[in-house]
């Protein structure tokens, strides 16, 4: 059995890496720099300067504090107000509390409403509307931020990675490739290349892929301990997707050792403990995760797995807690709660009317080959198979090339008798994921 969180990577993982290289003002992300190809990766790091991830999160709450007290002190700083926005953001993807991002949009508001004619914090409301999947408010911004009159190397790097980013969502993969490379050019950063690596995987580029991993663990500061952390968690990813599950573990708990208590190493590891068959272990660790974080793609996992255990009862009430949760996110955040909701509805509540309305909606709004994939799993799912060969097509076409996308390929293509098609899309999903 292969649950939601093991199976939908993306979404947790990938999907953010490429939203955390556009942050690019985080603490973790340090100072770049280019050693020669031929440097060997360095050794994970054994003196930490962020100990734990709960260290890491107090100082992001002492940030808040602090501030929260200069806006006090500077009630019409409108930078003050910014900064507040960008520290809340960057404290939600960190955690995933929904909440600090409803606190940034106020502080951003804020911001704006203080802020001189023509002035304000575009390039944060920009990252914000893009860690919303609100797409379609970014470039609006991101160009009154590039024509600012200073605008500074590690800003336009910035900006030029979440346009790139926007690039990569809407499946302009060609244009998405050549703005993280002028990204890279304008401010050198290892997030840039992971997020540049997710993107050569997504589309069939697997040697380049792991060649800008390789450049992203070259370049990272050894002393960066959520960078290495994160670094190690994107390589278990790729190992996953092609199948080495095993090694795909050895990375997750390398993540989990590089950053204690950081609850998404320890749910890729989940993920890993449940595909193995290891469901005690998996169940104990969902149970701890769903306890600290309340996600909704964590309540999923627990919810299948609790399904494995046969106990299907707890499985129902927390599926009606992660359904509500879904309709809450939906309510408040439209556009990154539909992602939400289309995977509680493809996986768990497996209800077909509402994941094929939900995955148009997600294809509305970020048109690439990974909403088309999920679009066709819920064609699959509600027996649309014309739909479903619509959209897998649609993204072969743009050039997505992933397991899921070819799996989902090959049902549609049985769905209509085509046994030769079916055939050859199960051969290039073997092929992607040997495990498969």
């Amino acid at each position: 059995m292969t649950l939601a969180i093991s199976r939908n990577a993306r979404l947790l993982i990938a999907g953010s890496a490429a939203l955390m290289a556009a942050a690019l003002a985080l603490p973790f992300s340090t100072t770049f720099s280019r050693p020669p190809a031929s440097a060997p990766i360095p050794a994970p790091p054994t003196a930490m300067h962020q100990p734990d991830y709960g260290t890491l999160v107090t100082r992001y709450d002492d940030g808040v504090e602090e501030l929260l007290a200069r806006t006090v002190r500077e009630p019409r700083s409108w930078l003050a107000w910014e900064q507040l926005g960008r520290t809340y953001r960057t404290r939600a993807q960190l955690t995933g509390d929904q909440l600090d991002y409803t606190r940034a949009e106020d502080a951003l508001a804020h911001a704006f409403a203080i802020a001189p004619a023509g002035a304000g914090p575009f390039l944060a409301r920009a990252q914000l509307n893009g860690s919303l999947h609100r797409d379609d408010l970014v470039a609006a911004d991101l160009d009154r931020a590039a024509a600012a009159v200073l605008v500074d190397d590690r800003t336009a790097a910035a900006i030029l990675t979440l346009r790139a980013t926007c690039a990569f969502h809407a499946g302009r993969y060609d244009q998405a490739r050549d703005l993280y490379a002028q990204a890279m050019q304008a401010h050198p950063d290892h997030l840039i290349l992971v997020a540049q690596a997710d993107l050569d995987f997504a589309t069939g580029r697997r040697a380049q892929a792991f060649a800008a991993l390789a450049a992203a663990e070259r370049g990272a500061d050894p002393a960066d301990t959520f960078g290495w952390a994160w670094l190690a968690v994107q390589r278990g990813w790729f190992e996953q997707e092609r199948g080495d599950w095993d090694a795909a573990l050895v990375w997750y708990r390398e993540g989990e050792r590089r950053l204690p208590g950081w609850w998404q190493a320890e749910a890729r590891t989940a993920g890993v403990l449940s595909h193995r068959g290891e469901h005690a272990a998996a169940l104990a660790a969902y149970r701890g995760l769903v306890a600290r974080t309340g996600r909704i793609d964590l309540m999923d996992a627990l919810a299948l797995e609790l399904r494995a255990h046969g106990d299907e009862s707890d499985a129902l009430s927390v599926s009606g807690r992660a359904g509500a949760a879904c309709a809450a996110m939906l309510a408040e955040f439209p556009e990154a709660g539909c992602a939400h909701g289309l995977m509680h509805a493809l996986t768990v509540a497996e209800d077909p009317t509402q994941a094929v309305a939900l995955a148009r909606r997600n294809v509305a709004l970020r048109p690439g080959g990974e909403a088309q994939t999920l679009l066709a799993r819920a064609c699959v799912l509600a027996g649309d198979w014309a739909g479903a060969r619509s959209a897998a097509d649609a993204a072969l076409t743009g050039g997505w090339d992933t397991a899921d996308l070819h799996e989902a390929a090959a049902r549609a293509a049985a769905g209509f008798g085509d046994t030769a098609r079916a055939q050859q899309e199960r051969a290039r999903l073997h092929a992607l994921d040997a495990s498969r």
